[in-house]
């Protein structure tokens, strides 16, 4: 009598404080009771709590489950689910998506996972939040504020654009492994559709011997398509390419450069030794057979060369002043010897009045 009484009370205490609604006033038993589970709008729920609300139409239906993960598993992946269905989706017990506050393998602190069923049935944790505020995309473990990985090759990893209703759409894009392994994209998508016109700056790798970033666009319809380097600067060297994707030089131009103005530092001596009075030349004779069995000038480097080898700036402007400054003194001692001549024309002339 007394257990009665006390049943009787807390009743009246529970109808007092709350109210559930049931279809008709009855309440039906589950299929299994001993399980412990709680259905609403099903007699065979799978969780401690389940909620299931058919629409008009008996194919759609939706769902909502309530139930503790791995109970018992401390540091490993306890925690508490909620499951979410829509449709007639009779894969994984209709559910299509799934919140989970649980603890993980790597850490003694709950996170965040916000799920989806992918098309091959498979729950996959898409979003992740752990408690230090950080937010993974693709990711379990996030190292930063925002972490974005994907597995699959091709396509924007994170993309924000102008979503207006004009001709054109521009958007800024990152994807990563966009055309093969060990790249990674950064730019802006200018085109309404596709890829082609994308400028981009790619960060690549080349199996670890040298590290690039290449400016350019690409000029095919996907993310594949062909990329066009304007470009380059290699990361261990420094060295920058325009119109050379291995620059070999700390500048290195393949075509015309055009500028106001060009200032050259010297890494050899300029040559105002030729004029000291200790300054060997070749006397003219010794010019003459030199050009007359080489083809060039001495010190200077034969037509082949240049053409192989190209020419350094500074090193040949040094060397073309020094060939100046020797005609200069050839032309000064053959003056001294023109008026040497003239002075003893003239005495001959007096002698022959």
């Amino acid at each position: 009598m007394r257990v009665l009484l006390t049943s009787l009370l807390s009743i009246s205490f529970f109808w007092a404080t709350a109210q559930l609604s049931v279809p008709n006033g009855t309440v039906t038993a589950t299929t299994n009771p001993a399980t412990g589970r709680v259905g609403i709008g099903t007699t065979s729920p799978v969780s401690p709590l389940e909620v299931r609300v058919a629409g008009d139409n008996t194919q759609v239906q939706t769902a909502l489950t309530i139930l503790q993960t791995n109970p018992g598993s401390p540091n490993g992946t306890a925690g508490v689910r909620l499951d979410l269905g829509i449709g007639n989706n009779v894969t994984n017990n209709g559910i299509l998506g799934r919140i989970t506050l649980k603890e993980t393998y790597w850490s003694t602190q709950p996170k965040m996972f916000f799920s989806l069923l992918d098309p091959s049935s498979t729950m996959q944790d898409r979003l992740i939040i752990d408690t230090n505020g950080n937010v993974g995309l693709g990711v379990v473990d996030p190292d930063a504020t925002l972490s974005v990985y994907s597995s699959i090759s091709g396509g924007h990893r994170i993309k924000i654009g102008d979503l207006g209703s004009g001709a054109k759409k521009p958007s800024f894009f990152l994807r990563a492994n966009a055309d093969q392994v060990n790249k990674g994209y950064f730019g802006m998508q200018t085109a309404p559709t596709g890829y082609a016109n994308d400028f981009a700056i790619i960060g690549a790798d080349d199996g670890g011997v040298q590290r690039y970033l290449h400016f350019g666009y690409n000029t095919g319809d996907d993310p594949s398509g062909t990329f066009n380097p304007k470009m380059s600067i290699n990361m261990y060297s420094g060295n920058v390419g325009i119109g050379s994707t291995a620059p070999d030089a700390k500048l290195a131009v393949k075509g015309t450069v055009h500028a106001q103005e060009v200032k050259v530092d010297l890494s050899v001596p300029g040559p105002d030794y030729v004029f000291e009075s200790d300054y060997k030349m070749p006397s003219l004779s010794e010019l003459r057979d030199f050009i007359s069995q080489n083809k060039h000038l001495p010190e200077v480097p034969a037509a082949k060369e240049l053409e192989k080898d190209g020419i350094n700036v500074g090193e040949m402007n040094m060397l073309l002043l020094k060939k100046i400054e020797e005609l200069t003194l050839y032309m000064l001692e053959q003056q001294n010897e023109v008026n040497s001549l003239k002075a003893e024309v003239s005495a001959l002339k007096k002698q022959i009045k």
